[in-house]
């Protein structure tokens, strides 16, 4: 129970008397400030509430830790009064996680369903690569068979109009959740599907999209729509406890280890992306909670089918099957919560796959040994030594001395340990060292600086940043070089801490497999940048230009990926210097009161000094008042002239025009309609309707003040 603080006595508050209580014992009469007074009683206080948070964030965690364990014991006289603690439960980012351990608990526990009942009308099979199997070509059309009602539901809910948003109304999400467990107040499947995460990807939607795939599944069992339940079952996300939702596909269907493969199958195929990794997951989740002796063979025949980074996922199911490990809690064998709810993994290692005979033990086994070779993509040779370790076998010992030979020095020195904690010491054969690369600007090393790279690669271009060396070494890591896909490697320069420092760009051809240094020299130059300034300088001298340099703009640079900009903030002035600055096109954005902004491209090289033209202007402010509850961020306004929208300098966080020339315009806010129709950042889906609204005004030279256009209301229309 928290601890009550005491009231102090009013001689403890008096001004400049601190009473400082040290156990029984009692200090007084020390003389001091009451601000200082005040400012350590703010500071206890903050203090306090802080230990006070953190304490209430443990308890949290703590129940919903608790609430799952039991949860993965439950019985059915016992689901009643989960369902209930579910219910009093207000934490909103635990409240997931611990949903997805009752679904799976109320999966495990309630009558079967019946077999579902399918069309018999052929789905077209997606393009295939040559030589794919016939079993599997079977599977992908069953897959495509069973899944189809849920897909044709799926796509009506995204067409309809009933959209209610998340977190806007996520009490009374959680509220029909609890209500469906219970069984009351149904049917639940369209109530369910109505609701949708609100914002973008990245902004936390996990905490929504990972219950609601178990709580769609809910609802269409408990609405006894079987055909679209077996669906929902197999997007499920892989993330808690997956036994129930096996249980349930195993009662839909008469041969769900063929249905997941089909859908592995179909995973497998190209275009490769994060939706389909993660439905691949929550498949191979499924599988490993299915019985039968017939999983690891397709297994085996899939996983020769999917991208090397897919393949590594496959390891981690298939190593389930072998028996003989160190540590239980080192493999799976149990099933858990290995990551907190909301990261955006997965639960495929804390899944206990259900066991096989030896034969298919003695395959699982077998299979991983044979992927252990030094043709075997870095990463995935790393994923095949990890599930190893834990492992005591003596054909894993053998498969750990061949993954030595690997050309990367990561992996073999990872086999290297792997077997040295069996006892055996190894020696590694020789490996190519970093790639290294001597980086010079006009002859002089560029040292001890940051250097952001990227290696070029037809699919997926890896890259981050090094420091060089006092001698202007870059050291990139082999790794990165081994699969023989490498196109270039891009240089480019990251830090700026002012404008007389180098920019630049170097792309560079792909580098020979040896240990020599590479030189790669870059020629900067001088440029001047003449801003053309049409108001006198006392108007505008003492003012602070906002300048933003963009890297290099041309046609070959474009390949090198996106290129952070530099900022900086310096007196107004009419010319800026940039002494080492590699030949090429690069854009500027240059701010300054009172004049348009420039926001262009601009040729180094072609003359040592460039004019850049300005125009007399003004920032125009303006407050918008939308309907209650809706923010103003989700209006984007519009500057038009004549007729006619005009390109504008938006500061989205500031919610200013920046540099509004002089002239006559009009402000459009646009309507919810005009928002919704054009997709401008969207609205919550159920977000009232508005208004939009046109104010005309008026920029005049006058001064460099902004205009202020005040609050500008929006009017909400009534449905």
């Amino acid at each position: 129970m928290p601890r009550r603080s005491r009231q102090p006595s009013p001689r403890e508050l008096a001004p400049g008397c601190l009473t400082v209580r040290l156990g029984k014992g009692t200090v007084e009469g020390m003389s001091v400030s009451p601000y200082w007074l005040f400012g350590l009683i703010g500071f206890l206080l903050l203090g306090g509430a802080e230990l006070r948070a953190d304490d209430d964030r443990q308890r949290v965690w703590q129940e919903a830790r608790t609430f799952k364990q039991d949860c993965a014991t439950a019985t059915s006289e016992e689901l009643p009064s989960l369902i209930e603690r579910f219910g009093r439960m207000e934490d909103s980012y635990t409240k997931g996680s611990t949903f997805i351990a009752l679904a799976e608990a109320w999966f495990r526990l309630q009558p079967l369903p019946v077999k579902a009942v399918f069309s018999s009308e052929e789905t077209p099979l997606p393009p295939l690569p040559e030589g794919f199997q016939d079993e599997l070509i079977a599977a992908l059309r069953r897959y495509q068979e069973v899944n189809a009602p849920f897909e044709k539901l799926s796509a009506s809910a995204l067409k309809g109009e009933a959209k209610i948003d998340f977190q806007a109304h996520e009490a009374d999400y959680w509220k029909l959740l609890t209500e469906m467990l219970t069984g009351q107040g149904g049917p639940f499947t369209e109530r369910v599907l109505a609701f949708r995460w609100g914002h973008w990807c990245g902004t936390g939607s996990e905490r929504f999209y990972a219950p609601q795939s178990r709580a769609i599944l809910m609802a269409l069992l408990q609405d006894q729509r079987w055909a679209e339940a077996v669906g929902a079952s197999l997007g499920t996300r892989a993330e808690g406890p997956m036994r129930g939702t096996a249980r349930v596909l195993s009662s839909l269907v008469s041969d769900p280890v063929a249905v997941v493969a089909g859908g592995l199958a179909f995973q497998s195929l190209p275009p490769h992306d994060y939706y389909k990794h993660q439905g691949m997951t929550g498949l191979l989740g499924l599988m490993a909670m299915l019985s039968g002796d017939e999983r690891v063979r397709l297994l085996t025949v899939l996983a020769s089918w999917v991208s090397p980074d897919s393949r590594r996922d496959y390891y981690r199911v298939l190593v389930k099957f072998v028996p003989i490990v160190e540590d239980p809690n080192t493999d799976g064998s149990a099933e858990g919560w290995g990551i907190e709810y909301g990261s955006g993994g997965d639960n495929l290692e804390e899944l206990m796959a259900e066991r096989v005979d030896e034969k298919g033990q003695a395959l699982a086994l077998d299979f991983l040994c044979s992927q252990a070779t030094a043709s075997l993509p870095v990463e995935a040779a790393q994923e095949l030594v990890r599930v190893f370790r834990p492992k005591r076998h003596p054909a894993i010992r053998s498969a750990l001395r061949r993954l030595l030979e690997h050309p990367s020095a990561t992996v073999a020195t990872e086999a290297a340990t792997a077997l040295a904690e069996r006892g055996e010491k190894v020696e590694i054969p020789a490996k190519l060292g970093p790639v290294r690369y001597q980086l010079t600007i006009n002859g002089q090393p560029y040292a001890n600086r940051k250097v952001s790279w990227t290696v070029q690669k037809k699919e997926g271009s890896p890259g981050s940043e090094v420091t060089t060396s006092t001698e202007g070494v870059a050291e990139l890591s082999r790794d990165y070089f081994l699969d023989g896909t490498v196109e270039g490697v891009a240089l480019r320069s990251v830090e700026m801490a002012n404008l007389s420092q180098p920019w630049f760009r170097i792309l560079l051809p792909a580098p020979p497999p040896t240990n020599d240094l590479h030189p790669a020299n870059v020629e900067t130059m001088r440029q001047v940048l003449l801003l053309d300034l049409p108001r006198p300088d006392a108007e505008w001298m003492g003012q602070t230009m906002e300048i933003v340099l963009w890297g290099a703009q041309d046609g070959e640079n474009q390949r090198l990926g996106f290129w952070m900009p530099v900022k900086f903030s310096l007196p107004a002035a009419r010319e800026i210097v940039l002494p080492q600055i590699q030949r090429g096109t690069y854009r500027m954005e240059i701010r300054i009161p009172g004049f348009t902004t420039w926001n262009d491209a601009f040729e180094v090289g072609a003359s040592e000094k460039v004019t850049l033209p300005f125009q007399r202007a003004r920032d125009v402010r303006f407050t918008v008042q939308p309907p209650s509850g809706l923010g103003e961020f989700f209006i984007i306004p519009e500057l038009w002239k004549n007729g006619k929208r005009v390109s504008t300098d938006w500061d989205y966080e500031k919610r200013v025009f920046r540099g509004v020339s002089v002239g006559a315009y009009t402000l459009h806010l646009p309507s919810s309609a005009e928002i919704r129709k054009t997709h401008r950042l969207g609205l919550p889906y159920d977000a009232p309707e508005f208004a939009g609204a046109d104010i005309p005004f008026e920029v005049t030279p006058d001064n460099l003040e902004p205009l202020d256009l005040g609050v500008i209301p929006l009017g909400k229309i009534d449905p």
